[in-house]
């Protein structure tokens, strides 16, 4: 009981159909032919483990062997013979060539293609064959326009090859009965039914087309503005670092960075400047006084050092005597008046050398602080105008700061925006290649299923048109 039950797979399916096929009906036989053609390469069979393709399966099935176990040579020719008519239909087609080297692998006759060329012709009619590779990069404008061009040219092509009425206007049936018209207009319908549902497709899929071609665009705008964050970051770290890169930011929305830059540049050169001029001006305003203290303490140390001479060389120097004379020539006499007159001359030349030694420490002192008051007074004035551009610079360097916080976040938005968009292009792209394949499988498996609608409908044409011989009910001979 389970057994009756079961599905029938669908080499069984027109297998048991192929028996009813008149073989002097070329139309069908042709038409069962063409089905067998089109049964595609990537079907699979229902008996994975014994056969590699559907169309495999179909072939040993119609060649098995009848019910003796002896092969069923009706059905092999009738095959051969739709096999014929549908390589006449299709010359260019090498599918024939195929097809009957499985018929004699199926019966047995070429033992080496089961091992060997089936598998090899079957497998490779079951590889997916390799897919071009496209002059224009995934996801890119130049892509989207493409699509929309094929699909355009594709929907062209099959509103070209389709006439409104399946079955020509001219076409009447002899047999006139209740119902015979609705039949041709059925037709009719199925065709014009077909029709609309490819047409939605298209239109549907260029629907998809145009949202892939704009988010395409979006990601390419999306693209562009990251590169020339990345860009403009670069160079303003490398202005902080004060390297800055050569490169043109002119079509950027930061070209301003240049300014900034070479406004740095030209202040950083004003400061050399000043701290030079300052140098020299420096030097020239303390030359006259630095000479006058080099010579006050010159001479403050000539007097430092005659005052520390012994004073017997003091007194023979004061009163003109030669310094070089013996001691013994004129001996100092402790008891004669002039040593104590010589002792106060001596005195009073002591007194004079510590004044003139204090005047000279107070001119020193006074040259010191003049100095001093001096190197202040240009210092701060120097101080003042490079502070003023070391201001100016810190604020351009602070605006460059803030500049790479802001382009920092910019670019932390737009890699999140770029995600959604290549998200967005993505899944359109998808969509317009799961309907392409939909459309491709629905024809496939509509072509199959009107194999079998043609089968079942020559059975009842067949099964309408016998000829019934009056001669059975009548007695006579005359045909009915």
């Amino acid at each position: 009981m389970m057994n009756l039950l079961r599905k029938k797979s669908l080499a069984e399916q027109v297998t048991e159909k192929f028996d009813l096929i008149d073989p002097s009906n070329k139309v069908d036989l042709k038409a069962v032919g063409l089905a067998i053609f089109n049964v595609p390469d990537e079907m699979e069979s229902s008996k994975s483990n014994q056969y590699s393709s559907m169309l495999e399966e179909i072939i040993c099935s119609l060649c098995s062997s009848d019910r003796d176990g002896n092969p069923n040579h009706q059905r092999v020719d009738k095959l051969k013979l739709c096999v014929s008519l549908a390589a006449e239909e299709k010359p260019g087609s090498n599918r024939a060539e195929l097809i009957e080297k499985m018929i004699r692998a199926a019966l047995g006759e070429d033992s080496a293609f089961v091992s060997s060329e089936a598998s090899t012709e079957v497998s490779q009619s079951n590889e997916v064959p390799p897919k071009k590779r496209s002059k224009y990069e995934l996801f890119s404008v130049q892509h989207a326009e493409a699509v929309i061009e094929k699909l355009g040219e594709s929907k062209q092509a099959f509103v070209d090859n389709f006439a409104s009425n399946i079955v020509p206007e001219d076409s009447e049936l002899p047999y006139k009965s209740e119902g015979s018209d609705l039949i041709l207009q059925g037709l009719n319908k199925l065709g014009r039914d077909c029709v609309d549902l490819f047409e939605k497709a298209y239109a549907s899929e260029l629907h998809s087309a145009a949202q892939y071609l704009k988010a395409c665009a979006s990601l390419q705008e999306a693209t562009n503005s990251q590169s020339e964050i990345d860009l403009c970051l670069s160079y303003a770290r490398s202005i902080i670092d004060e390297k800055p890169l050569n490169v043109d930011l002119a079509k950027t929305q930061n070209a301003w960075l240049g300014e900034v830059a070479n406004g740095l540049e030209q202040i950083k050169g004003e400061i050399v400047k000043k701290n030079n001029a300052f140098d020299l001006k420096l030097n020239n305003a303390m030359s006259n006084k630095q000479t006058e203290l080099d010579l006050a303490l010159s001479e403050l140390k000539v007097l430092q050092d005659q005052t520390i001479e012994p004073p017997s060389e003091v007194l023979a120097r004061l009163t003109g005597q030669n310094e070089t004379a013996e001691k013994s020539e004129n001996p100092l006499n402790f008891a004669d008046d002039q040593y104590e007159q010589s002792l106060d001359f001596y005195l009073e030349w002591m007194q004079n050398q510590r004044a003139l030694i204090k005047g000279k420490n107070q001119k020193i002192r006074e040259l010191d602080a003049a100095l001093i008051e001096i190197e202040e007074s240009l210092r701060q004035v120097h101080a003042d105008e490079v502070g003023q551009l070391t201001a100016e610079a810190q604020d351009k360097q602070n605006t460059i700061v803030s500049t790479i916080d802001v382009l920092m976040k910019d670019k932390g938005d737009l890699d999140a925006q770029l995600e959604t968009i290549k998200i967005d292009a993505k899944h359109h792209f998808t969509e317009i290649q799961t309907s392409i394949n939909n459309r491709k499988l629905f024809s496939a498996q509509f072509e199959n299923a009107l194999a079998s609608a043609s089968i079942q409908l020559g059975r009842i044409l067949d099964n309408g048109s016998n000829l019934l011989f009056l001669s059975t009910i009548t007695g006579s001979e005359t045909e009915a």
